[in-house]
């Protein structure tokens, strides 16, 4: 599926359904893809999104288990995290909508400052081992 093949109007009501205000679409770019989704640089009057795209016949609740990690990941506070704005399902494809993120500066120490942010992620405890569900990040 490629979100070029929606039209302006078809895309801009369901973003405005996920994002619960009116949307007005300027752009609508491909950023790439895999075995699983394609991706899009989403821009419009409320913000620029990164979406993604994929076939709901397979893996059909990938994307909310994707944004429900994606939820508990940034209310650590440890790492830095996409926003995760929401999920959709048009006809026979799922979506999920992302705030976009634009490449910063490169930092001579990323690397421990990533190694820093995990290990604080890894001192959140639970009682029990693992996720509330199933997920796939």
């Amino acid at each position: 599926m490629k979100l070029e093949n929606y039209s302006v109007r078809e895309l801009e009501e369901e973003l405005e359904k996920v994002l619960g205000k009116s949307v007005h679409l300027y752009g609508v770019y491909h950023v790439g893809g895999g075995s699983i989704s394609q991706t899009y640089k989403v821009l419009t009057d409320v913000g620029t999104f990164f979406v993604k795209v994929k076939s709901s016949q397979t893996l059909p609740k990938i994307f909310e288990r994707e944004m429900s990690g994606l939820k508990f990941l940034k209310e650590t506070n440890t790492i830095s995290v996409v926003n995760p704005i929401g999920c959709l399902q048009y006809e026979q494809y799922n979506y999920l909508i992302l705030d976009w993120v634009e490449e910063g500066p490169k930092v001579d120490n990323y690397w421990e400052e990533l190694g820093k942010s995990l290990a604080k992620l890894h001192l959140n405890t639970n009682r029990y081992f693992g996720f509330s569900e199933d997920n796939f990040i």
